[in-house]
């Protein structure tokens, strides 16, 4: 969900810009356009966790630029990313079509792009684009 993103994103839901810290995002912390081209100059996706610098605090990796990550939160009306349900559920309620959520940035984005809730975009769950992944998780031990 966007709640559960954004939360893992920011290091335990902090006020940071970027899942690092407030500094600004450039090819040593994230895979993004910073003017030499797609994915820092290399017009392709890189290595999964391939950047060290980048984490958030929990050592989470490529949260910010490389792929957008699909979320389970549907388009809400008006559009953009919203302030979704308190729980970690995802937001399903008075959707925009079959719109769903993506959010993190992409290969493709400059560094204001990245920052926390510049991020978000909205696409079909049946298409596809290499600049889209996924991200598994679980749930906590604790």
């Amino acid at each position: 969900s966007e709640a559960q993103w954004t939360y893992a994103a920011r290091s335990g839901g902090q006020d940071k810009a970027y899942p690092w810290g407030d500094e600004a995002a450039t090819c040593a912390r994230a895979v993004l356009d910073d003017g030499r081209g797609v994915g820092c100059g290399q017009g392709r996706t890189w290595a999964v966790c391939s950047l060290e610098g980048g984490e958030t605090e929990q050592g989470l990796c490529d949260m910010a630029g490389g792929v957008y990550g699909w979320l389970g939160d549907c388009h809400p009306p008006g559009g953009g990313l919203m302030d979704g349900p308190k729980d970690g559920q995802a937001y399903v309620t008075e959707c925009s079509g079959d719109f769903r959520l993506l959010i993190g940035g992409a290969i493709d984005d400059g560094p204001e792009k990245l920052a926390q809730g510049n991020n978000g975009l909205r696409a079909f769950p049946g298409g596809k684009a290499e600049w889209a992944g996924f991200r598994c998780i679980r749930p906590s031990s604790n």
